[in-house]
């Protein structure tokens, strides 16, 4: 369901955005391409933690962290991004890229929750604040 309601909404913004009619088929393979490439990575990083190899728990979820981190970066500081970036995102992003490390060193699972929050709760305040 998600993946479909960010379908429909990522469709109309990027024809509002290019002023044309994006090609849905085009768009439709790339979102399942996506799809595929976190369904893959997810399936990866669950295997490699009940297995253990602690190995391949770094790299699939680090890859994981990197494409996630990308495209929210996208999202915040492309030329055709969606809102503003604000600090507490920029907050938010850094410390989910230490969020892997967390199996190490437990307290780091504690930061990034409070920075997560942080940023929640801040995004909220901000929404408030507008209506």
């Amino acid at each position: 369901m998600t993946i479909k309601l960010f379908y429909k909404i990522d469709l109309d913004y990027l024809t509002f955005i290019y002023g044309k009619k994006i090609d849905k088929k085009k768009f439709r393979i790339t979102i399942l391409a996506y799809t595929l490439i976190y369904i893959g990575l997810i399936s990866g990083f669950l295997l490699s933690s009940v297995s253990g190899n602690l190995k391949f728990y770094f790299i699939f979820s680090y890859i994981y962290v990197a494409v996630i981190t990308y495209n929210i970066y996208v999202a915040l500081f492309s030329r055709y991004r969606y809102t503003e970036p604000r600090y507490y995102d920029v907050i938010a992003l850094v410390s989910f890229i230490f969020m892997p490390f967390g199996c190490l060193f437990t307290p780091i699972y504690l930061v990034v929750s409070i920075a997560w929050i942080y940023a929640g709760v801040m995004s909220l305040l901000e929404v408030q604040e507008i209506e």
